[in-house]
């Protein structure tokens, strides 16, 4: 791979890239960074891909990993899209539940995030 020569080499990438995304796809969204890798987030996400490989959902969801949302102590944590939900501090077994409601255009209520205020 070539080295960048400009920022705008790297703009023009990172526009390839984004564009390069379906947002109609059922995606589900981890936080990589090291406080949720430290919280289990590796875990999470090869639960993710065992329940997606044994449940022949390859090409129906998509996975992508992320670094830091900056909310770090609700990790680890599941994002999907497009709906735009937030399951923070989910447990293995929460994983599975996710995506299936994820893929019948549902949500998991009870782990959703909920403002405390």
């Amino acid at each position: 791979m070539a080295r960048f020569t400009s920022i705008d080499e790297l703009g023009a990438l990172r526009q390839i890239l984004f564009n390069d995304i379906d947002r109609n796809r059922p995606s589900i969204v981890f936080c990589a960074g090291t406080a949720c890798q430290a919280s289990g987030a590796n875990d999470i996400i090869r639960v993710a891909k065992r329940h997606i490989i044994l449940n022949r959902l390859i090409g129906q969801v998509a996975i992508r990993a992320t670094g830091c949302h900056g909310f770090c102590e609700m990790g680890p944590f599941i994002l999907t899209e497009p709906q735009q939900a937030f399951y923070p501090q989910v447990s293995l077994d929460d994983v599975p539940k996710i995506i299936d409601a994820m893929l019948a255009g549902e949500y998991v209520e009870a782990l959703l995030y909920q403002d405390s205020l």
